[in-house]
């Protein structure tokens, strides 16, 4: 992964009062598993206990789509996705989170995140909010992928000094 937080795409739209049941139907579409701030996967009852404590209540609407994205795995978009997440709502005390990770067969994987809150103030989002977000998110995901290339080359140095090792071993015993 790399590139700028341009190469990560970040949209977001805000309901005031409305529309929190129809946003987490449309996160379980093609069977998706909504999970809660923790990364668990919610239960019917439980998405419905969201959504109640919704009701009369704002919602932003936010999708993150990582550049490389398709290099990521399911486990590590939903790891980004809870970091980046917990970094937002720290200073946003109403504030509440569900959300899936979408598999789209044309755009490949992304993020759905349906944020409530009790206080408007807490889904307010300006152009140059929605630009650090962006940029925010890009580094949250972009570490994820820094971490599996690392991963990736630990891995590859091992085998090549196994590979090494039994060559050498493998020599003396003639």
């Amino acid at each position: 992964m790399h590139g700028d937080d341009r190469d990560t795409i970040y949209k977001t739209n805000y309901r005031d009062d409305e529309g929190t049941e129809k946003l987490t139907n449309y996160l379980q579409h093609d069977n998706q598993k909504v999970r809660d701030r923790t990364g668990r996967a919610m239960s019917d009852r439980e998405i419905e206990q969201f959504n109640d404590k919704a009701a009369g209540r704002r919602n932003r609407h936010i999708i993150i789509s990582p550049r490389d994205h398709e290099d990521l795995s399911d486990r590590e978009l939903d790891r980004a996705t809870r970091e980046y997440m917990s970094e937002m709502i720290e200073d946003r005390p109403t504030a509440d989170y569900a959300y899936a990770v979408h598999d789209d067969k044309e755009h490949g994987k992304d993020v759905h995140i349906a944020m409530t809150a009790g206080d408007k103030q807490d889904l307010e989002m300006y152009p140059d909010d929605i630009r650090r977000e962006r940029k925010q998110a890009h580094e949250a995901y972009l570490e994820y992928g820094r971490d599996r290339t690392q991963e990736q080359e630990q891995e590859q140095e091992q085998e090549q000094q196994n590979d090494r090792g039994r060559d050498l071993g493998g020599g003396r015993g003639r």
